[in-house]
């Protein structure tokens, strides 16, 4: 028995905000000699910061994109990754990243297409720049400061007055490195080479921090490291710094807790060590403490930083994430995984599904073993149906109902790493206000039920 098709998340639709003329992005100028000199330097840590919209750098001394391959990438910019060679790197609701490979005089790039998400975030937009504007500002000022991260070579924000419908960053692909968990985790026993690569990053932090710049979203995902050199590591997916006048040690503190978290679970004292004497070297005149207390404080933080993570992830299946969707057919609310295709729904909604097994059967309960139809044929799920209406239907909305409640059980088990059949897909049909029946879907697993296996032996002579 299948549990279902394997799939990649499908992506996100792209919005169909208009994109401006070329003319109307803020793009980087070509290299020369005269624009090396006047390049602008980095901010020293007591310098003003401003979020504004139009404080932004306008360009630094570096390759440029030539016009004719953004105008390109412009006019395709809503099906780019329908383009030959194209993949979608990362899709979620907030934004897609997208990699175009290199064509004639189009090197390769790295688009990056950013979506407002409902009316809290307009109003947000309206006072602050938006992710590409701000991933646009660090870039540039990073590159000023002689840092290794990606060459910025154009972005645009559309507006309706000053109501943002959408962003777009266009960027350099970094080829020859890869994700550094891939190679931090790789060989357990390259113990050096994972020791200097963390002590890169460290450093690397340090200078960041020194320009004015704090990296909420600082994990080893957001580093790129080359295999043949431990000392050379770039920084990513810079949508969410912020800026500072001065950035005080519960900041720094914080931004190192969230990296040495993505270590593991089982944070070791050697590893955070080796984070954190480059990074303190880095610092001088900062208010941080010694060594051992640092790494002392930023283990705990960082095990501060766990607790809230699960909390945050376990509500993730109650809305549109990189992982999940939500959606309405109807008086059905669907919550499913993107994994779970969406053609599987129908014989769900109109209750035209024929079980191949029953496992339960009473009135206004059943568990099945159901097959449903996929883009690569039928695959069998286990489908949990429980009819509601009447007062339990009204309490449903109050609280959870028994299927909400296993849906939001099998996450928290998923976030833990603990095993369980993974929950599918949950779908709630109202009328009249009340909550008139559930449906869950989950996994289907092989083998025999406990319950099977115990009422087998009992049976044995």
């Amino acid at each position: 028995m299948s549990s279902g098709p394997s799939s990649r998340p499908e992506p996100e639709a792209a919005s169909a905000y208009p994109v401006p003329p070329v003319g109307q992005w803020t793009r980087r100028a070509a290299e020369s000699a005269e624009s090396a000199e006047n390049a602008p330097a980095a901010p020293a840590e007591n310098a003003p910061a401003s979020d504004a919209p139009g404080d932004l750098p306008e360009v630094l001394p570096t390759k440029a994109l030539p016009e004719q391959a953004l105008a390109w990438v412009a006019e395709r910019w809503h099906s780019l990754e329908s383009v030959d060679g194209a993949e979608v790197l990362k899709s979620n609701p907030a934004r897609d990243v997208i990699f175009l490979p290199a064509d004639g005089d189009r090197p390769a790039l790295v688009v990056k297409r950013y979506r407002v998400r409902g009316r809290a975030e307009q109003w947000k937009f309206r006072l602050l720049p938006s992710r590409a504007a701000r991933e646009w500002r660090a870039l540039v000022e990073l590159r000023a400061a002689g840092l290794p991260v990606p060459t910025p070579f154009a972005f645009f924000e559309a507006r309706e007055g000053r109501t943002l419908l959408g962003a777009g960053l266009v960027m350099e692909f970094l080829d020859e490195v890869y994700p550094l968990p891939d190679l931090v985790f790789a060989d357990p026993s390259g113990e050096p080479a994972r020791d200097t690569l963390l002590r890169s990053v460290g450093a690397l932090v340090a200078r960041v921090h020194a320009t004015g710049i704090s990296h909420p979203d600082l994990h080893l995902g957001n580093f790129l490291g080359d295999p043949d050199d431990s000392t050379d590591v770039r920084l990513l997916d810079l949508h969410a710094v912020r800026h500072h006048r001065v950035i005080r040690a519960p900041r720094r503190r914080l931004d190192l807790a969230k990296l040495v978290h993505s270590l593991g679970v089982d944070i070791d004292r050697h590893s955070v060590r080796q984070v954190m004497e480059p990074y303190l070297a880095g610092c001088r005149g900062t208010s941080l403490g010694k060594l051992e207390d640092e790494v002392a404080r930023v283990m705990i933080e960082a095990h501060q930083v766990e607790r809230v993570r699960l909390r945050s992830r376990d509500k993730r299946c109650w809305k549109n994430t990189s992982q999940f969707r939500r959606e309405e057919h109807g008086a059905w609310r669907v919550h499913r995984r993107r994994t779970f295709p969406a053609e599987a729904l129908a014989p769900l909604l109109d209750g035209s599904f024929t079980p191949l097994r029953t496992f339960v059967e009473r009135p206004g309960h059943t568990v099945a073993e159901v097959e449903l139809p996929t883009s690569e044929g039928a695959h069998s799920f286990i489908v949990k149906v429980r009819d509601r209406g009447g007062v339990r239907g009204w309490l449903d909305r109050i609280h959870r109902g028994p299927l909400a409640r296993a849906w939001g059980a099998a996450r928290r088990l998923e976030v833990r790493g603990l095993p369980h059949a993974e929950a599918q897909a949950l779908l709630v049909e109202r009328k009249g206000g009340a909550v008139a029946r559930t449906i869950l879907v989950t996994e289907c697993l092989p083998g025999r039920t406990l319950a099977d296996a115990v009422r087998e032996r009992s049976d044995d002579p």
